[in-house]
């Protein structure tokens, strides 16, 4: 019995040892759920999708979408690692399109995108008045 008495303060302490970090571990599940809560409540994600599809002829295009909503414009290029459509995520408002094909202006419209829409720019049909780049388009690694 004195073994036991002997063994008891050990005992006590790795007691209150997992509970503290069972509580502090409640308490990061609780902080960290909290911040996400925060996240999700104050984040805003486009609602509106614009998809433009072109081809190899509009190769190293620069497509160009600009508007009020955005900080500054949005810009990708046609045929960069074989991609000729090209998705922008957008709120709703009012905007305007540019293709840009070797200093020459392709392209242009403006439009105004509604909520919760998916709105699509056909290129496929488009005659470029100059010749697509046919070199590589990114610089090697």
């Amino acid at each position: 019995m004195t073994e036991l008495t002997s063994n008891q303060p050990t005992s006590t302490r790795s007691k209150a040892f997992v509970i503290s970090m069972i509580a502090l571990a409640a308490l990061l599940f609780l902080s960290t759920a909290t911040l996400l809560y925060y996240r999700w409540v104050t984040m805003r994600e486009p609602s509106c999708e614009l998809t433009i599809d072109a081809t190899p002829a509009l190769r190293g295009a620069v497509i160009k979408v600009d508007g009020p909503m955005l900080p500054k414009a949005l810009e990708s290029t046609v045929g960069e690692y074989e991609k000729y459509t090209h998705a922008f995520f957008l709120d709703p408002g009012d905007y305007e399109v540019t293709v840009t094909l070797s200093g020459q202006k392709q392209y242009h419209t403006q439009f105004t995108l509604p909520k919760f829409t998916k709105s699509m720019i056909d290129l496929k049909r488009l005659k470029p008045t100059t010749q697509p780049i046919t070199g590589p388009l990114t610089a090697p690694s």
